[in-house]
């Protein structure tokens, strides 16, 4: 998936009723909501908190290369979802960006 893609699949899975906006050709626009989910970390909190309200941890590590590999689990149990591979992303890639990826792979809208 394209960054643009991830953003727009994330901010679809946080409010189901976003809408293109007909004028400005812009999911972001019209609906104030900000789509940099794969640049900036503050931005991801809201989507990570949305899998924290169902019971999934947040996992991230930080290869010695400085790549990023991300995942969630469930406490208490073996499930473990998401896993956005460290190899995909250098060492210039944001954590964002694979807390993204995991994030769309947990709830199954990874393309």
């Amino acid at each position: 998936m394209t960054q643009k893609e991830q953003e727009i699949a994330i901010a679809k899975a946080l409010s189901p009723d976003l809408k293109l906006c007909p004028i400005h050709h812009s999911y972001s626009c019209c609906n104030r909501k900000s789509l940099n989910y794969t640049s900036d970390l503050n931005a991801m909190m809201e989507p990570c908190k949305l899998l924290a309200s169902k019971g999934w941890r947040c996992e991230a590590n930080m290869e010695t290369d400085g790549t990023w590999e991300c995942f969630f689990t469930k406490p208490d149990t073996n499930i473990t979802s998401g896993r956005a591979d460290a190899t995909h992303y250098g060492a210039g890639d944001t954590l964002a960006l694979a807390l993204a990826e995991a994030f769309l792979k947990t709830l199954g809208l990874w393309k």
